[in-house]
């Protein structure tokens, strides 16, 4: 749903720069080595699309940082162990890298574009406060990484299968690996509160994680209604057109839903995630 006028504002980010970004730049030194002079000169009808869905997909890496630092947020809320919570507080971090990366893309292709979003609805959604700390993280964990970046995992890795180009090889495996280390904190992160949560909680988390689904196959459906011309080699959706989109899509939701199931029934342990 597209954000009301009152609440409406746009969507950029500006650097720093100086001390503060070498800094920064420290923590991914891999992405400036990267052959950034690959990025293509697309006929500006491709080129359009290309820059609003790299654009579009920087706003979700964004929204991703803000949902993960509440994750590692409640992780400490809880009490979770101190290695797991400093593992999940890596996150946010890389979905912030995630976001240069796509911002990069849709400005080498011609320039972000103007898209709005209303803050508090995007950045702004978690926040529990409730007196059941495990299982607010729980439920975060199991809605924001163990499915939404499981789903997520899944999506990128097909698109680093399908790469070609070299640049688009570093950026999609660095997202590969990323979103795969994320889901899999997040099932870690459920295996230890498992033990803080009773029947009732547990079934809860468990909708939660339906629910999750559910707008994952929304997600999947929005793409079908959109034109074949948003498949292509650069294009975020990959460039195998709506049946293999679709396929994909697919097998990611089958894939983290039989990891739900195991875990609802109480037989997905440490050694599986």
């Amino acid at each position: 749903m597209p954000p009301s006028p009152a609440t409406a504002e746009p969507f950029s980010l500006d650097l720093h720069g100086g001390a503060v970004f070498g800094l920064y730049a420290q923590e991914r030194p891999d992405v400036d080595t990267w052959p950034w002079g690959d990025l293509p000169a697309p006929p500006q009808a491709e080129a359009l699309a290309l820059c609003r869905w790299w654009t579009d997909m920087a706003l979700q890496e964004y929204a991703a940082a803000a949902a993960q630092a509440e994750v590692a947020r409640l992780a400490l809320r809880a009490g979770a162990p101190l290695d797991l919570t400093a593992l999940v507080s890596l996150f946010p971090f890389d979905e912030l890298v995630h976001t240069e990366l796509c911002v990069r893309v849709a400005n080498g292709c011609g320039g972000a574009v103007d898209l709005r979003f209303d803050r508090e609805a995007v950045l702004g959604r978690l926040r529990a406060t409730t007196d059941a700390p495990a299982a607010d993280l729980a439920h975060a964990a199991m809605a924001q990484l163990c499915v939404a970046e499981g789903v997520t995992s899944e999506h990128v890795r097909a698109r680093h299968a399908a790469a070609g180009a070299p640049l688009l090889r570093e950026i999609w495996g660095r997202m590969a690996r990323d979103e795969a280390r994320h889901a899999r904190g997040g099932w870690l992160l459920l295996e230890w509160a498992s033990a803080h949560l009773d029947d009732e909680e547990r079934a809860a988390v468990t909708a939660t994680g339906r629910r999750a689904l559910d707008m994952a196959r929304g997600a999947a459906s929005a793409v079908a209604a959109l034109s074949e011309d948003v498949f292509s080699t650069w294009s975020v959706f990959g460039s195998g057109g709506h049946p293999s989109y679709a396929a994909e899509a697919r097998a990611a939701q089958r894939a983290v839903a039989a990891r739900l199931d195991r875990w609802a029934r109480g037989d997905l342990d440490q050694g599986d995630v």
